[in-house]
């Protein structure tokens, strides 16, 4: 059963009173800084499966598995 998108907020909003990362914040830090870098913003998109920039300082992040609602 798929989230409706109050509830991903909810649970963003809710991880981050509890001191965890909002990831939704994070991708759009790591796109604006991407695009300042000149590249595309590509941070923990469908593209990450076929990255093959190994000097990426998001690489370990942005490979990590991660559950289609959290995206």
């Amino acid at each position: 059963m798929s989230q409706t998108q109050f509830q991903q907020v909810y649970g963003h909003r809710v991880a981050a009173l509890h001191g965890q990362r909002d990831p939704a914040r994070l991708r759009w830090h790591v796109w604006a800084q991407q695009v300042r870098d000149g590249g595309i913003p590509c941070f923990a998109t469908d593209e990450r499966n076929t990255c093959d920039e190994s000097d990426c300082p998001w690489r370990p992040q942005c490979r990590a598995r991660m559950a289609a609602w959290k995206r």
